[in-house]
């Protein structure tokens, strides 16, 4: 067998999912140029065995990496160090399109390429391919499908809900130091920490807007402190307050994850979008998406719906949604819609008192105190109705994904404070 059969025999076995994107132009690469080839699988799930998609990701000796398509035994174009591609999501006779990680432009963020590199789609969504040329992009509980031979490169997946109603800020922030080991002693390596937010505060000037934006910088700056084993809480009431969290972000990162610190070369970083997305009787929802890399398997990420009452100047909290008799009910309802959810996914019946057993009962009335191993779910308005989010390893398995469940305001009208269903119009 000559080498390059070989590696071409070996492309078909191999089904590792990493690669960049596009810097430079094509390039020739002969067979005897390629050191490795893995295969890039197209679009699959947990349940399901990963297909080849017929391209892979080719190494030279020195280390350099191309998209190479498989059947025309040629480089469509060079990977940047920095950059992945996970899986063909996909494809027509004239196209292929990719999932593409860019840690130095949207950490955690996929977009969709084509195979020459052209960014097709960007903006923080999760992709799944619908059929041919089609993807559907879902952000929390708004989807949307494209039809990828028709869209314009660069093309925002998701745009600002009311832009007349907010400013877009953001702080991009990249950092390389010392990788520190378990002995607090620098090793031989180092790694690049990215620090990337994308939010929406209040275009207005009043005091309610003045403190919702102070409570908006607090939902960006809030999986920082989550992360933070130093119990270190900067006080976020300005832009200019997010110079305290760029100087001590690597401390930070290093410390919420030794293993980080004594082992990993990989870039780490945490990307956070938050976004308004509803505005109803001076209701204001926002929704957050959360990406980081610390080491590790895989990544994290949360996405949690959050609403702020302008009238009242303060978040909403279930207290102030519900009227206090109700609670007992309003536990019950989101208990049975969680164990429809998953005796659907499972196609077996699960009750809500299983669900309670596995995973810890649900405190609704955020006024009592929360037993340990209890969850108490924090409520946000939608225009389908009062929705509840689930992060992972909270109520179900990572592999599970963010669980949502949407309680129809049809269902829980007579369970509403009389002054949110006047606001609401109900």
């Amino acid at each position: 067998m000559t080498k390059s059969a070989y590696l071409f025999a070996l492309a078909a076995l191999l089904t590792a999912c990493g690669a960049p994107s596009p810097k430079n132009a094509p390039a020739d690469l002969p067979a005897d140029s390629i050191a490795r080839l893995d295969t890039l699988p197209a679009q699959s799930d947990y349940a399901s065995v990963s297909v080849p998609s017929g391209f892979a990701i080719a190494t030279t000796p020195g280390g350099d990496r191309y998209l190479y398509d498989l059947s025309a035994h040629r480089a469509t174009y060079a990977l940047s160090p920095d950059e992945d591609i996970h899986y063909l999501v996909a494809s027509s006779p004239q196209s292929a399109y990719f999932t593409l990680y860019t840690s130095a432009e949207s950490f955690g963020f996929q977009q969709i390429v084509d195979q020459s590199g052209r960014r097709i789609l960007t903006g923080p969504a999760s992709y799944a391919g619908f059929g041919g040329s089609s993807v559907r992009a879902s952000l929390g509980l708004e989807e949307r499908v494209f039809d990828l031979g028709q869209t314009k490169p660069g093309t925002q997946v998701m745009t600002p809900a009311y832009p007349a109603l907010v400013r877009q800020q953001s702080v991009q922030e990249s950092k390389v130091m010392d990788v520190v080991a378990f002995d607090d002693e620098p090793s031989d390596r180092q790694n690049t920490v990215y620090l990337n937010l994308l939010y929406e505060v209040p275009a207005a000037a009043t005091p309610a807007a003045y403190a919702m934006g102070t409570w908006v910088l607090d939902k960006v700056i809030e999986p920082l402190d989550l992360m933070d084993s130093l119990n270190y809480h900067p006080v976020v009431r300005t832009r200019d307050d997010y110079s305290i969290v760029r100087e001590t972000l690597p401390r930070r990162f290093f410390a919420a994850n030794d293993s980080v610190a004594a082992y990993s070369s990989f870039p780490v970083g945490i990307g956070v979008y938050l976004s308004l997305r509803w505005c109803e009787g001076d209701f204001y929802t926002y929704y957050r998406d959360m990406q980081s890399f610390t080491g590790g398997a895989h990544g994290y990420y949360t996405q949690n719906y959050f609403t702020y009452d302008m009238q009242a100047g303060c978040p909403l909290t279930a207290s102030r949604l519900f009227r206090p008799e109700a609670m007992p009910e309003v536990r019950r309802l989101l208990l049975e819609k969680l164990a429809a959810d998953r005796s659907q996914a499972l196609n077996d019946t699960v009750t809500p008192a299983q669900l309670v057993e596995q995973y810890g009962d649900l405190v609704i009335d955020d006024t009592q105190p929360c037993p340990e191993g209890a969850l108490s779910p924090v409520p946000a308005l939608v225009p389908q109705g009062v929705v509840y989010a689930f992060q992972p390893y909270e109520y179900g398995s990572y592999a599970e994904g963010i669980i949502r469940a949407v309680l129809p305001y049809s269902e829980v009208k007579l369970l509403l404070r009389p002054e949110v269903v006047e606001r609401l119009g109900l």
